[in-house]
């Protein structure tokens, strides 16, 4: 089974950055590949999550179902790297969770921005609804930022919202960032460091068995080295 995935050249949307704010790179789902690196510190709860525990994670081990990889995924407990390469146009890498699967829930992953965050444009968030590495719903948070939800539909980035307020971020190095999805069959609720910032109604989730979930990761400008994130925790309630 494939866990990976990358990105490529038109993500999402196939404009520049500029012209929407979107990273011009082309997905991949992990299982294996290259990327750019995420550190990890102590993990911290998600704010606002209630309801059972359905699955959760502070990386100090590898029991917790992910597939760790010295290419692109590895463990530096507590917490994770995703590795993500050098490239023209910026980069990204989807992680999946293997173990476990879920329609419904809150997903909500934490991190740390590095100082060198803003440089390269970098993000993280969750990876949600994936049927396979050519289908899957994305939510992440940019150091700058910006904050978008998208949809990866048969290798195209559908655009589906995006945010962008100066300051949302917190990119103090001993700070955690928090971005959540609560994902319902027909909504999906979009949440940054504890604050709710938007909702959209969505067509009723179609039947499909074992709907996986993940990490996501990107830098949405060109890098010329390896560079770090910090991955703390991955948390879903119902």
């Amino acid at each position: 089974m494939r866990a990976a995935l990358t990105f490529g050249p038109d993500f999402p949307g196939g404009t520049t950055v500029a012209e929407r704010g979107y990273a011009p790179v082309l997905p991949r789902l992990c299982l294996g590949a290259a990327l750019c690196c995420l550190s990890v510190a102590p993990a911290s709860a998600c704010d606002g999550q209630s309801g059972p525990i359905l699955m959760t994670d502070s990386f100090w081990n590898t029991q917790g179902g992910w597939s760790f990889d010295e290419r692109n995924f590895v463990l530096e407990a507590p917490g994770a790297i995703i590795k993500l390469p050098n490239q023209k146009g910026g980069s990204s890498l989807g992680v999946l969770y293997l173990t476990k699967s879920f329609d419904e829930g809150d997903f909500c992953v934490t991190g740390t921005f590095s100082a060198e965050s803003l440089k390269v444009g970098a993000g993280f968030g969750v990876l949600f609804w994936a049927k396979d590495q050519d289908n899957f719903w994305v939510a992440a948070a940019y150091a700058d930022g910006q904050v978008d939800l998208a949809r990866y539909s048969n290798k195209n980035w559908l655009p589906v919202w995006v945010t962008k307020e100066k300051g949302l971020a917190n990119l103090d190095p001993n700070a955690v960032n928090a971005v959540r999805v609560i994902a319902r069959r027909d909504s999906l609720t979009v949440i940054f460091n504890g604050r709710a910032l938007k909702t959209i109604r969505t067509r009723p989730l179609a039947a499909f068995p074992s709907y996986r979930f993940g990490i996501f990761a990107a830098s949405l400008k060109p890098t010329s080295t390896a560079f770090t994130i910090n991955i703390h925790s991955y948390d879903v309630t119902e």
